[in-house]
């Protein structure tokens, strides 16, 4: 809380000393800053077991891996910083991250983008 003040602060005194900054650029600062939020639905009528697994891209190829299931229409949020590669991966692919090694060259289910802010993606 104490950074997002203190940036607030610094955006603040930048526009009243320069007026160039507009809107926009505030709140590009802001989410390159903090991430960006995206939401996962699964849109089936059946509970699905969800395990995603993240790579970003300042974590030296890392990664994070989360389980969860996901009730039918439920959704859950998450936060990642641009160019996170997110993988909806299969018992194989989890097997893989397991055992130490990555997954990167597979086709990542989505790559966040600014653009991605607030968007839902179905699972399904």
């Amino acid at each position: 809380m104490k950074k997002i003040t203190i940036l607030l602060v610094l955006i603040a005194t930048t526009l009243f000393i320069n007026n160039s900054i507009n809107a926009n650029d505030i709140s590009k600062t802001l989410l390159l800053n903090d991430g960006i939020k995206i939401t996962l639905k699964n849109n089936s009528l059946l509970p699905r077991k969800v395990t995603l697994i993240s790579y970003k891209p300042s974590d030296n190829g890392s990664n994070g891996t989360n389980g969860f299931i996901l009730l039918p229409t439920a959704t859950k949020s998450f936060t990642f910083p641009i160019g996170t590669k997110l993988y909806l991966a299969n018992s194989e692919q989890v097997n893989t991250v397991m055992s130490g090694k990555k997954i990167t060259d597979e086709v990542p289910f989505l790559v966040v983008k600014a653009e991605d802010e607030n968007k839902t993606f179905k699972i399904n």
